[in-house]
Formats: structure tokens, sequence, C-alpha cells
């Protein structure tokens, strides 16, 4: 046994527990081998071995969806609009539901000149300036005039 600022290390006394190992009263214990160090018990992490990423003081093999590996080798919760991120937490590479993906950000409606589709924001084709979907126009670039939601060339002829 040891004097009281001293822990066991194998059958040595050290004035703390080498990398690796935690202090369990007056003794190390190894660490998880996921684990390069611990604290409290061997799979509370707080640094991961190589390959693991740190993720709530576990080492897991890759973050979770809606996280990204930071520089830290930690786990980072993406932006709360997306559903996955990278290559940082608030870039966007997908979005949560009701959301549509444009330049990296989750947003609804998208902006003019755009509409809504399979979770991104599409550009409307021209003559459509607006539109609310690929095949419906709601304003028309000039030269040409909304017909049942379709951009016909030529102006509009009104009878009065």
């Amino acid at each position: 046994s040891c004097n009281d600022s001293y822990v066991l290390v194998g059958t040595e006394c050290k004035t703390e527990c080498p990398v690796g190992f935690y202090k369990v009263g007056k003794k190390c214990s190894k660490c998880d081998d996921t684990c390069k160090s611990c604290e409290y018990k061997s799979t509370n992490c707080t640094e991961c071995s190589e390959n693991y990423t740190l993720y709530n003081n576990e080492c897991i093999a890759k973050c979770p969806e809606g996280y990204i590996k930071t520089e830290l080798n930690e786990c980072t919760q993406c932006d709360s609009t997306c559903k996955t991120c990278f290559p940082t937490s608030i870039d966007c590479t997908s979005c949560k539901e009701n959301l549509f993906l444009h330049e990296g950000k989750c947003i609804n409606p998208c902006p003019l000149g755009f509409f809504g589709e399979n979770g991104h924001c599409s550009d409307c084709k021209a003559p459509c300036e607006t539109c609310d979907s690929k095949d419906v126009c709601l304003t028309c670039v000039e030269g040409f005039h909304l017909s049942d939601g379709k951009c016909v060339f030529g102006w509009k002829i009104s009878f009065w």
C-alpha cells in the first residue's frame, strides 16, 4: 500500500495515475481500449484512442447523424435546422423536415426565384421569374405573360 498522497500503479507508488488509467481509491485501473484517458470509471472517457471520437464521454467510431467531428476529435451537434452538416456544424448538407437546403442553410420558404422540392431549393426555370414548383409559374420574365401557370411568349392581349 502507498502513502496518503500516492496511488498504486502495478507494484509501484506514484503521485498520479499514468495516461490510460484512472484512480480508484488508492489504486490505478486501466481505461477502456477506446479511451486514451478516462475518469471515475473505465468507460467514462475524457480523450479517445486513435480512430475513435468523443461523444457524451464515450469513444465511438463515427459521430451520430446530426453531429460532426471537430478538430478536437469530439462530436459536436449540427445547427438546429440541419439534419446533417459538413465541414462545420453550421454548414448544412441536409435539412430537418419542412426545411429546404439553400446555400448551406436550411430555410422555409425558399427565396424568390426558387421553389422547395425534396429538401432543396431549386431554381425556377426561365421564363418563370417566380414559381411554386418546376411546372407552375407565378410570375414571368419580361416579354412573357402568365397563362394557366405557364409563361407564354409575347404580351397578353386583353379584350375590353
